[in-house]
């Protein structure tokens, strides 16, 4: 009687024993590995070429070299590569691409389970209008009457200057300075970083 009693507390131990060793276990959380972080950057040109985010622009028809980053690391070379309209822009394993025509595509990029997408447009640069302000100093050349001379033709010029004399007043004119400001497009500009020239600054009398 008392070898069953003593073999019953042993059982009712070892179940306790067992049970406890299973709640600490599953109160411990299973570690989770971090996902890894696949970055891409445009390498070369450094005009021509806009990324950002998921959308790639391309106003220039040069090759164009992808940098595939993972957790910071440089895997362009190991990553795989596929375009899905080669005719547009077509992609080598090294991730270089080929600008073909005007058009859109989709790039895929894959490494290690991971995988992002590229919207690809190949187009013409955006031009857009710098403006600059100048002052600059013109010279008018002024009647006696208050006329500026210089707008005029020199066929309406003569005629003013007759119709003084018809009227029997006194003609006369002389020189006079003035300033101006003058708003021109010094360049044009596109998102690309790309840029082109624009007006000439313009120039008063004395420069």
């Amino acid at each position: 009687m008392k070898r069953n009693t003593t073999k019953k507390h042993w059982l009712k131990g070892l179940a306790m024993a067992v049970a406890l060793v299973m709640a600490v276990s599953a109160s411990v959380p299973t570690p989770v590995h971090a996902a890894g972080k696949m970055t891409l950057k445009v390498e070369s040109p450094k005009k021509g070429v806009k990324l950002s985010g998921s959308k790639l622009k391309l106003h220039v028809k040069k090759s164009t070299q992808l940098q595939v980053r993972y957790n910071g690391k440089a895997v362009t070379t190991k990553a795989k590569y596929k375009s899905s309209n080669p005719k547009v822009v077509s992609v080598n394993r090294n991730g270089r691409l080929a600008v073909k025509k005007n058009g859109m595509a989709t790039l895929t990029v894959k490494y290690k389970g991971m995988s992002k997408k590229l919207k690809v447009t190949v187009g013409g640069h955006n031009w857009k209008a710098h403006k600059k302000t100048k002052t600059v100093v013109y010279t008018r050349l002024r009647c006696n009457c208050g006329a500026d001379l210089c707008t005029m033709s020199e066929d309406e010029m003569d005629e003013h200057m007759i119709n003084h004399i018809l009227n029997g007043e006194m003609t006369n004119c002389w020189p006079e300075d003035y300033e101006e400001k003058v708003t021109y497009t010094d360049y044009y500009y596109c998102e690309c970083g790309a840029k082109k020239a624009g007006e000439p600054e313009p120039r008063g009398c004395n420069e």
